[in-house]
């Protein structure tokens, strides 16, 4: 994001709901204060506030991208701590605190804030599929999460009972997930080899979150060299991202692959 695109988001997180708002002062007055223009206005306020945090969400998973964690984590606090927030939001500012905290190693801190998305915001819902989305990411990360500090039986658990879903984004991390607990278990039977085959996609992705050095691993453990070396090859052609700090013993493994 240049610095111009950068000013002119900074203006839109006042301009647009300040703007709605005014939608909504404008309908008082059209009606003269009576009772139809005053639930206009409630209207126009709440789309102006949803407008506003929405705005915040969007800046604060903006600078996770940019590894600016002190200010994603400073915009995510201020949407925890909001005494009215929705759904949406308050698992989207808990996902970037998990996610700072992983890129910082604070495991404790990583899995505390998944779970809180997971329980303290409620299951799945039935209404929405941001929120589904959501948890379920929330889910695959904790398990890769869980398998860095080695509390493998947890993480056994959580995998048997995650949801598989659809879509590239979340396919990604639940291959991730599978992978990282057979690394853990050091059990390549946990994910069958020609599902592992298959993620050797994830190659043409800008960044594989680690999956195909796992994938380098699955295969040298069966014994499938040429897949392991396309797989190894692949990840290191890759931008290192948040690899080494979110799985640091696939990432000793790599170094040391060959």
């Amino acid at each position: 994001m240049t610095w111009l695109q950068r000013r002119r988001f900074g203006v839109a997180t006042f301009v647009l709901p300040l703007g709605v708002l005014a939608c909504g002062a404008l309908a008082v007055f059209a009606d003269g204060f009576r009772a139809f223009g005053i639930v206009f206005a409630a209207i126009y306020a709440f789309i102006g506030v949803t407008v506003y945090w929405g705005v915040v969400a969007r800046r604060a998973l903006e600078r996770v991208a940019r590894r600016d964690d002190r200010e994603a984590d400073a915009l995510a606090d201020r949407l925890v701590a909001h005494p009215v927030m929705a759904a949406g939001f308050l698992r989207t500012a808990r996902l970037i605190k998990a996610r700072v905290a992983v890129r910082e190693q604070r495991w404790p801190d990583a899995i505390e804030q998944y779970r809180a998305i997971r329980y303290q915001h409620g299951p799945r819902s039935r209404r929405s599929s941001v929120l589904n989305r959501i948890t379920e990411i929330a889910l695959y990360e904790e398990i890769v999460a869980l398998c860095s500090v080695d509390r493998r039986d947890d993480a056994k658990e959580f995998l048997a009972r995650a949801p598989r879903s659809t879509g590239d984004f979340l396919e990604l991390l639940y291959d991730t997930a599978r992978l990282a607990v057979a690394f853990t278990l050091d059990d390549a039977s946990v994910v069958p080899a020609t599902d592992v085959e298959k993620m050797l996609r994830y190659k043409s992705y800008a960044t594989g979150w680690g999956v195909l050095a796992l994938v380098a691993w699955h295969a040298r453990k069966t014994g499938d060299e040429a897949l392991a070396r396309k797989a190894i090859d692949a990840e290191r052609s890759k931008p290192h991202g948040d690899f080494e700090r979110r799985m640091p013993a696939v990432a000793s493994w790599l170094d040391q692959a060959g």
